[in-house]
């Protein structure tokens, strides 16, 4: 992964075009503290376009830190998990290499419906966030790797949807603040999600 990063890194360093141009003269969209503070001024212009949107990010971001996996990993943590019991009994790794592949379908699967799909308010997928966490918290291992994919497939989707809403009914020159500040937005349900994961572990788990 850390490779990969750093492949992403010099590519950006080194491929993307940059335009140069003539000292004083002002580039429409440039980047930068001044187009920032720039675009915040003006946030009559693209906030009320944009604010109610990031809310499903946070529920989004909350599922994510907290149930996919975060808590799983405390749910099913002896050495072998009886995923039908007395017929099919994995390895622990095993079953979550399995969960961690469900993960990854929903994810690519609600990334892929939200430019396909009717344009819909984002917090409508927060519907498959819900039952992704209702089916983890049932404790049923065999509807584990469904419960990640469910969340995965929310994210994606909500993901998406965002995206494809700041493409569509925000001003270009106003992207990339949009997108900071939905993001920003987003993050503070993956940072409560990541502090309640041993609380819900408790709840749910016990000593």
């Amino acid at each position: 992964v850390a490779g990969i990063n750093l492949a992403g890194m010099l590519l950006f360093m080194f491929c993307i075009p940059n335009i140069v141009v003539h000292p004083g003269v002002e580039v429409k969209g440039q980047l930068g503290v001044r187009k920032f503070a720039s675009d915040l001024k003006a946030f009559r212009r693209w906030l009320p376009r944009l604010w109610h949107y990031p809310l499903a990010m946070t529920v989004d971001m909350f599922a994510l830190s907290c149930f996919s996996p975060g808590v799983a990993l405390f749910i099913y943590d002896n050495p072998t998990v009886d995923v039908w019991p007395r017929r099919l009994t994995m390895q622990t790794d095993t079953f979550f290499a399995l969960y961690n592949t469900t993960n990854m379908l929903g994810g690519l699967l609600g990334r892929w419906l939200s430019y396909r799909l009717r344009p819909r308010h984002a917090m409508c997928y927060s519907c498959f966030t819900v039952l992704g966490i209702v089916l983890l918290l049932s404790r049923v291992p065999v509807l584990a790797p469904f419960s990640t994919f469910f969340i995965m497939l929310g994210d994606g989707l909500i993901y998406g949807t965002i995206s494809r809403h700041v493409d569509t009914h925000v001003q270009k020159e106003f992207n990339l603040t949009a997108i900071s500040c939905w993001l920003f937005v987003g993050d503070f349900g993956s940072v409560v999600g990541s502090n309640m994961i041993s609380y819900v572990r408790d709840w749910v788990v016990g000593d």
